[in-house]
């Protein structure tokens, strides 16, 4: 059986390799360095693949407990 942790930490990877693509094709295409490539960079699979992941690791169970951590008071 495999861990549902190693599951989000492939799938994640997956998302940042669709990120390095994106900024790849940005960056030949003359893109600025300085600046981030968005989802103009990306084909429609791969804007469909990355928001599908994405939807499978930030379910709403996580995006709550991400939001209730950033609420808390710090010490």
């Amino acid at each position: 059986m495999t861990n549902p942790e190693t599951i989000n930490q492939k799938k994640a990877q997956r998302m940042l390799q669709l990120f390095a693509t994106a900024r790849q094709r940005y960056l030949e295409a003359g893109g600025n360095p300085n600046h981030s490539a968005n989802k103009q960079w990306m084909t429609e699979e791969e804007r469909e693949e990355f928001v599908n992941l994405g939807e499978q690791i930030f379910d709403e169970e996580y995006i709550k407990k991400s939001l209730e951590q950033k609420n808390q008071p710090s010490l």
